[in-house]
């Protein structure tokens, strides 16, 4: 059985000098300000009833305060519940989170693994690894480093825009 990953705001204030490698998120995650204070460690069932907000209507702001994920999670979780709620699969959550989307597990570091060891000598780990039983976060926002695939931006014509 492996250990729970660090990357607590304890651990994290501990470690002094890569202070200046945070993400600003964790700052606010460790003082519990803004929607981090409602930061779950579990993930519970998908709300269908929930709506995206007419447009530049943010009275809903006032009053949401129901549980947070992280976004990556939170993105993986529409997905799955979507197509579970469709009957197009019947894996479980966590069985979705390993198999990745289109079959790639999401790649990841633990970040204090990272910012000592670098990309070359981290241990490689995977998103599915910090959730257990498609049920309980076992890790904190700014405790994971994410692999991302390479990626470009292109204008409305197709073509590649080099830099901006």
């Amino acid at each position: 059985m492996r250990s729970r990953p660090t990357g607590s705001c304890r651990d994290f204030a501990a470690r002094g000098s890569g202070a200046i490698f945070w993400p600003i998120s964790l700052s606010i995650a460790c003082g519990l300000r803004g929607v981090w204070k409602f930061l779950s460690k579990t993930v519970g069932t998908f709300d269908f009833t929930l709506r995206e907000p007419k447009k530049n209507d943010l009275s809903v702001l006032a009053t949401d305060k129901g549980p947070v994920l992280f976004p990556k999670l939170y993105r993986r979780f529409t997905s799955w519940s979507a197509r579970k709620k469709a009957i197009v699969t019947k894996q479980t959550f966590q069985t979705f989170l390993a198999g990745g989307v289109s079959g790639k597990p999401d790649d990841c570091f633990e970040t204090a693994d990272f910012l000592t060891n670098g990309i070359h000598s981290a241990a490689h780990r995977t998103f599915d690894q910090f959730i257990q039983s498609g049920k309980t976060i076992e890790f904190e926002p700014g405790g994971l480093v994410f692999s991302e695939a390479p990626s470009k931006l292109i204008r409305p014509d197709g073509s590649d825009i080099p830099d901006f």
